[in-house]
């Protein structure tokens, strides 16, 4: 089951113009699942979704933030189709210019700020995890 829908595309698309038809959006939703959910991925999102699903209560909180990166990911495709770093526009005394940003636009990548939502969250000193852990123990383990 896809991650994200074009529903979702519809509902956070803020952009100029018309969304491209649903089967586009689709075809352009699985390639950016894909891309973040190789198994290769430094971030193993597959098992830890997975890991997640099987908690007691199940949990889709991280399933829920694939799928808004997995958005963000194609309405940026959708916004720069052609790559380009700037786009502008004049009619006579008027004119008006955008700048895409980061260092890929137009892109199929997510950001460095999607990626560090989708890390695990690392516990350090004078840190606790409020995710409880999926390892099992022992009955009598204090």
């Amino acid at each position: 089951m896809p991650l994200a829908t074009p529903e979702q595309v519809h509902a956070a698309w803020l952009g100029p113009g018309k969304l491209p038809p649903d089967d586009k959006i689709t075809a352009w939703l699985e390639k950016a699942e894909r891309e973040i959910m190789r198994p290769d991925h430094e971030l193993n999102l597959t098992a830890r979704i997975t890991a997640e699903a099987q908690l007691e209560p199940p949990s889709t909180a991280l399933a829920d933030t694939a799928a808004d990166v997995i958005v963000d990911m194609v309405i940026r495709k959708f916004q720069n189709p052609t790559g380009a770093r700037s786009r502008s526009k004049g009619t006579g005394p008027f004119s008006s210019s955008v700048m895409f940003g980061g260092t890929t636009p137009g892109e199929l990548t997510a950001t460095e700020e999607e990626l560090k939502k989708l890390r695990p969250k690392r516990s350090g000193a004078g840190q606790i995890s409020l995710i409880p852990s999926t390892v099992r123990r022992p009955s009598g383990w204090w």
